[in-house]
């Protein structure tokens, strides 16, 4: 059981190393399909294998693959101004896999996908101001209010997507919370 669930979280971080690069530049921190397809695996999957998966994910960025936004990869993404958005990403498995152990109801996935965005967005924001050395204010409106309307629009597609996979598909035992 261990292992499969080892090779699911190594299949989902290289289906994340994929997606995430793909991008649109907004200024300092880009538009990105990261804060997709992360959330819809946290939805997915046990809290266990989703974190694995993002861990596996950062750190692979970390060492050099260019799996970031834009394809940049490196100790340089951490410490810029998008660090605390990658690091943030910790908080999707987090949040929305463990705290769908006890109901799958639609709404709660739904909730779930929008207070780990907005946390996320938070966390990015506070090393966006300190990193970019700017006021809070122009912190809090470049990296957080301007992607508010976003995430949103990923929280509602992320719960869409979970309640149609969940309904079709009879995930095996080891998917299961």
């Amino acid at each position: 059981m261990r292992i499969r669930k080892l090779a699911l979280a190594a299949m989902l971080a290289a289906i994340i190393a994929v997606i995430a690069p793909l991008s649109i530049p907004l200024g300092p921190v880009p538009f990105t399909l990261q804060t997709l397809i992360i959330p819809l695996i946290a939805s997915l999957v046990m809290p266990s294998v989703s974190l694995s998966a993002v861990t596996t994910y950062l750190v692979l960025g970390l060492l050099g693959l260019p799996v970031f936004a834009g394809w940049s990869s490196g100790l340089g993404a951490f410490v810029g101004p998008t660090g605390g958005y990658l690091l943030g990403m910790l908080i999707f498995p987090l949040i929305i896999s463990a705290g769908l152990k006890q109901s799958r109801s639609i709404t709660r996935i739904l909730m779930l996908n929008i207070s780990a965005a907005l946390l996320q967005l938070a966390i990015g924001t506070i090393w966006l101001t300190f990193a970019m050395q700017i006021s809070w204010y122009h912190g809090i409106m470049i990296g957080l209010i301007s992607f508010i309307p976003l995430a949103l629009i990923k929280a509602i597609i992320v719960t869409s997507l979970a309640g149609a996979v969940g309904r079709r598909i009879s995930l095996p035992i080891y998917l299961r919370r």
